[in-house]
Formats: C-alpha cells, structure tokens, sequence
C-alpha cells in the first residue's frame, strides 16, 4: 500500500491513499485527488501504478508536471522523489505492512483530500482511532451517528438531520440544505436535497442511498463515515 503525502506552503501536510492502480490528478470536482489551485488543470497528472512501481503522467496540463524540478510528461514516480503540480508538492510514501492502519474509507479517500478543512494527519488519525476503539463489556450499543474526519460526532436523532443547518459543510451556508439525513424502518436514508452540492457514498454520486455501517459520505467538501445498523 502507498500514500501521497501533499505540502502546501504555511497548510498543515495531508495525505491520499493509494487504493486504486491510477489517481486522477485535478482541479475539477471529479479528479481523484481535488487540488484546488488556478495552476492546476482541471484534468492535470496521473498516477498510476504499472507491475510494482508507480508513474507520474502529466495529462497535458497547462502548467506543466515537474519531478525534482524537470518538467516530465512520464516518469517513474517512487519514494525521495518531489512532483510539483501548481503550488502543491507531492511526495510518495510507500507503507510497511506492520504499520498501523490509518484512516481509510470504501470510497478510498483518506484524511483530508484537501476538499475537507485542513486538519493535520496526527489528529485525523487520533479522533478515527478513539472512535473506532471497542466499548466496555456490557456497555449499550452506540446510537447511529455520523463521524466527521475531525473527530466530530453528530448523533442520528428524530427524523430528519439537514446538512448545513443541522450539521455543519463546507462550502454550504446554514441556510442553505445540500441534502438530509432521515429515519427509515429502524435505519437511516441520505437524501440529496435541491442545492447542486454532489452527495457522494462510498465515492459514488447519490439522490438516495440506505446508509449502512461503514458506509463513507461526502457532502460538499465534508468527509463522514457512518456507524449504525
């Protein structure tokens, strides 16, 4: 398994996990990894795994990709080597198996995809690891709830939870409903409401979808993971 370290100059380091053999590199929404910068292209690099080794191809990008400061239009992508694409550097960190199990989700976003509010990789990985802890011997059951990448629980109480008033998204003021949450027979529905903000679940857009354990949710720029039957 391998990692993308991302640096942005005076923003906290943050990560992509590499589950799939290719990443679509961007600015657009539909980019794999979402680099948000006006010298990203919409479609801009691609990393992509070949045998055992991993590659960098620039996708024609109107800036340029540079490894280790030469523009390159594809080149072997491995650890120690910096690829630059607009004003974020990437880096390729390749993970032993004994290493502890980061945060991770189905849709194979992790951490803060640098669509999510910049929270750095230690606490991301504390807030999921306290969650994630069993509770006691003999202790009730958690309720339903949804888990923020920031540690943040919001209980699934009552009938219906609107995002952005009910519980907070980036990108979406409260006044304004991206979607909602409801009751349904003993579970849970996420439902995208009338603003054009994409409600992804397990990295696949959604007008309605019965949420499941484990099921990872993205409104907006905002990453949760559900827990409940």
């Amino acid at each position: 398994m391998a990692r993308v370290l991302i640096e942005e100059e005076g923003a906290p380091v943050r990560y992509y996990r590499l589950v799939t053999d290719a990443v679509m590199i961007g600015r657009a929404d539909t980019a794999d990894l979402v680099l948000p910068d006006t010298g990203v292209s919409r479609t801009h690099a691609l990393i992509v795994r070949r045998g055992d080794g991993w590659y960098i191809e620039d996708k024609g990008s109107a800036n340029g990709t540079h490894l280790n400061g030469a523009p390159v239009t594809e080149a072997p992508f491995g650890p120690g080597d910096v690829v630059v694409v607009g004003k974020f550097s990437l880096r390729l960190k390749l993970e032993d198996a004994g290493e502890g199990a980061e945060y991770t989700g189905r849709s194979g976003d992790v951490g803060d995809d640098l669509t999510s509010p910049a929270i750095p990789v230690a606490e991301i990985l504390a807030a999921t690891q306290a969650a994630a802890a069993s509770p006691p011997a003999g202790s009730a059951p958690a309720a339903p709830h949804l888990l923020g990448v920031d540690g943040v629980l919001y209980d699934l109480r009552g009938e219906v939870l609107l995002f952005g008033r009910d519980i907070p998204v980036t990108g979406v003021l409260p006044f304004f409903s991206a979607g909602a949450v409801r009751a349904d027979e003993g579970g849970w529905l996420v439902q995208r409401g009338f603003v054009l903000t994409p409600i992804e679940v397990n990295g696949k857009n959604v007008a309605v979808h019965r949420l499941v354990d484990g099921d990872q949710l993205r409104v907006g720029g905002t990453l949760f993971t559900y827990h409940g039957p």
